[in-house]
Parts: C-alpha cells; structure tokens; sequence
C-alpha cells in the first residue's frame, strides 16, 4: 500500500472518520443502507458482519499514534462526477471527514471517460500500484456484479488485470482459486464467506465503503453497484457541512486506498 495507507492504524482512522449514516441520510435521502459486509445483499456471499462505527476521537488517536507531528502531505482524492449516484457529493462529504481529523486532502472531480482512461493507467516501476494510476491516494469507482467470483477475484486477487489497487493477499488468493473449483454450492459459498470476512476487517480490507445505493431491487433480485473512491479541489469543511447539512438497494459506495 502507498504511505500513509501502509500502516493499519490510518487505515482504521479512515474507517472511523466517515459518518455512513449521516452521507445516506443527507446526501442519499434515505435511498441506501450503511454497508455491514464487502458485498451487497442480493450479491452472492453476502452474509452481516458488522457496521463500522463513526468515531472520529478515535480516528484522531490513531492518526497521532503514527503521525505524533500530523501527517504533512496531500492525500490526494479522485472521483467522477455524475457517473454514479451523488458520487462527488458523497466524495465532497468524505474529504470533509477526512479533514476534520486532520489530514490534508486535495480534491478534483473528472469526466468519465478522461477519469477511466487515467485511472487505468498503470504507473511503472512503483510498487504497490497494481494495473491503476499511483496519481491519487483515494478513488471512487463502481461496478454492478451479482456474483461473488466476479465481485471479488476481479479486484482482489493477485495478477488480475483488474486489480488497480495492487492488492494481494495468499489467503484470500486460495480461498478464491478454491471456490472456482468446488462444485457443491454450500462449500462454495462458506469459501466465499471466509474471503468476504478477511477483506472486511481493517487490517486487510482495500476499500472504505461508504454505503449501499438501491438502484434496482424487485422481491428476489438487487441490482448491485460497488465503488472505490479518490477525490481534488481544495473544498473547506465548512463548505461541506454546509452543503450536505453534516456536522464535522445496492449500490455499493466506497474509496479505494493506493
């Protein structure tokens, strides 16, 4: 992972300093729930695990623990604006967050074909990039996938040309290798639980995710989208307190650390 995300304690701060249900409630209007597993209801593999709280006392200590001067640079955020529902509002909202426990963000908000020609483009001879742009520490991107191979492997795992992030992890590289080839169902899914449970603890996880966005849900059908965020235009946190009315199913929203 790129500095500071190297380190698992500003990985948790980031956890910590989102307010979920305050970005579905103000920014979604109520249209979205604050994810509690890496993959939507209606995805295969979901299972409830627990919702990360707002904490931002929290996050503050954790980023002293590692920065006891404050962290000086720019995290650098990314997102498209209109691609997917309110993603720059919601992005505006996070990099409020993110200031308000002290980091400094720089923000910029891209067309979407200028966004996913630059965002796929790999940055050589530096570790940790994957098949993505190292231009940005933050990103927001989306994808609609109902099922958990094509969720998970495509992202996740280790030399998949869709793994912008880098991100490689054996145990999740066996559990995934393991399920493609089970053929009884419930072994299958317990494989895919086993993957989901690891990429959703802080430790491990590659993805803040902010919430689950109902773009299309008939009685046994949802219509997931997931998205990994980055964001650039210098937005105060006053600005976005008083934009999105913030103090300080399924369309998953959530921002990938470089």
């Amino acid at each position: 992972a790129r500095p500071p995300f190297n380190d698992v304690r500003v990985r948790r701060a980031i956890q910590f300093a989102i307010d979920r249900e305050a970005i579905v409630q103000r920014i979604l209007g109520g249209f979205g729930t604050v994810p509690d597993s890496f993959v939507a209801p209606g995805v295969q593999s979901y299972e409830p695990i627990g919702k990360h709280p707002y904490d931002p006392d929290r996050a503050k200590r954790e980023i002293a623990a590692v920065f006891p001067g404050g962290f000086s640079e720019k995290i650098v955020m990314w997102t498209s604006s209109g691609r997917y529902l309110k993603d720059q509002q919601v992005a505006e909202a996070v990099q409020g967050y993110l200031n308000a426990i002290g980091l400094q963000t720089e923000f910029r908000a891209w067309e979407w074909a200028s966004y996913q020609q630059t965002l796929y483009r790999r940055t050589p001879n530096v570790p940790g990039t994957g098949y993505g742009t190292n231009a940005a520490h933050m990103w927001v991107l989306g994808t609609s996938i109902p099922t958990a191979d094509w969720r998970l492997s495509r992202r996740y795992q280790t030399g998949q040309s869709a793994n912008i992030l880098g991100y490689s992890d054996p145990r999740v590289d066996d559990l995934l290798n393991r399920a493609r080839i089970t053929l009884d169902p419930a072994a299958r899914l317990d494989l895919y639980h086993q993957a989901n449970r690891l990429l959703w603890q802080p430790a491990d996880r590659p993805n803040v995710q902010a919430e689950w966005q109902a773009l299309a849900q008939a009685h046994a059908l949802a219509l997931p989208v997931c998205v990994s965020a980055a964001l650039s235009r210098g937005v105060s946190d006053a600005d976005n307190a008083a934009r999105h009315g913030l103090s300080g199913e399924n369309l998953a929203a959530g921002f990938s650390l470089t």
